[in-house]
């Protein structure tokens, strides 16, 4: 770095352009790790939805327009804040980084999976339970239906 003086009170700074942007990137790289790791603790907000037809994407951007422009001071839209909402058309899947987009879907816990199994192997017992004792009784019924006759 290099401090040049032009004239007597003004002076300029140089610096050599492959320092200046490795600063730029090493900036640029840092804050993308921030958004990162905050999109793992929280929903950013951001979906996409497709549809079957061109033709919905443009009916459903211009009914959102609608709904912003006419329901404003509705209760229910102010609720669902639809006038902070960004919608546009979807970008091509050649620009999407498909790496980066996270399924939000929960994983079942351990303790969803034992209260399933603990639930199926109930209603097993129970069924199984169920007919036994159907079937002792239906047998005691049919030998005592023998034993009168």
């Amino acid at each position: 770095m290099k401090t040049i003086k032009i004239g007597c009170c003004c002076s300029a700074v140089t610096v050599k352009a492959t320092e200046y942007y490795k600063e730029q990137i090493y900036k640029v790289d840092k804050e993308m790790q921030e958004i990162q790791a905050k999109s793992k603790k929280e929903n950013l907000g951001i979906a996409f939805i497709s549809f079957k037809q061109r033709d919905h994407v443009a009916d459903t951007l211009e009914e959102i327009e609608l709904v912003k422009q006419n329901l404003m001071n509705d209760k229910k839209t102010m609720k669902l804040g639809i006038a902070n909402w960004k919608v546009e058309k979807a970008y091509p899947p050649s620009d999407i980084l498909w790496n980066d987009i996270q399924n939000f879907q929960e994983e079942p816990s351990t303790f969803k999976n034992l209260a399933m199994i603990l639930l199926h192997f109930g209603l097993s017992f129970f069924v199984v339970l169920l007919t036994v004792c159907l079937d002792r009784y239906l047998l005691d019924k049919e030998l005592a239906a023998s034993l009168i006759i």
